[in-house]
């Protein structure tokens, strides 16, 4: 594989590239299928988290990652076309999630899908800098959660 020319080699991995966002979308469809039907708990876990970590082998950051992005995923089906093409990553998504998590539970009040999914239009290809200083200014008053 290793003899490829530069030019094949830079192909490959973006053929690669876009596949593993492909995959990645649809083990959050997955996650998210397994969390609605309860399964982990009929494998013996107390939670989808702990199937993930336990059962998967995901570390536990990449399991609370993909754990929340599966959530706004349910919430927002069409980012998973934005996780897809790359203007959205798992990292944000997650992020959002945790933001809109902790802010339901602040007021006692859920966040209605378009306005879920006008915050992640608003975090397209921004970077991680950019993403965290939106969402403090979006949610001021979760920003001890800010990064």
């Amino acid at each position: 594989m290793l003899a490829l020319s530069n030019d094949n080699l830079i192909s490959a991995v973006r053929s690669l590239v876009k596949e593993e966002r492909r995959i990645t979308r649809e083990i959050l469809a997955h996650i998210n299928e397994v969390e609605k039907r309860r399964l982990y708990a009929d494998l013996g876990f107390s939670s989808v988290f702990e199937w993930l970590v336990k059962d998967l082998g995901y570390s536990e950051s990449a399991a609370y990652r993909r754990m929340q992005a599966a959530r706004i995923l349910r919430a927002v089906p069409e980012a998973g076309e934005k996780l897809e093409s790359g203007t959205l990553g798992l990292t944000v998504l997650s992020r959002v999630q945790t933001f809109i998590r902790a802010n339901e539970k602040r007021t006692g009040e859920k966040m209605l899908s378009q306005e879920k999914s006008d915050i992640l239009a608003g975090l397209e290809s921004c970077s991680g800098r950019e993403v965290e200083h939106r969402l403090g200014a979006h949610f001021p008053e979760l920003a001890s959660i800010a990064a």
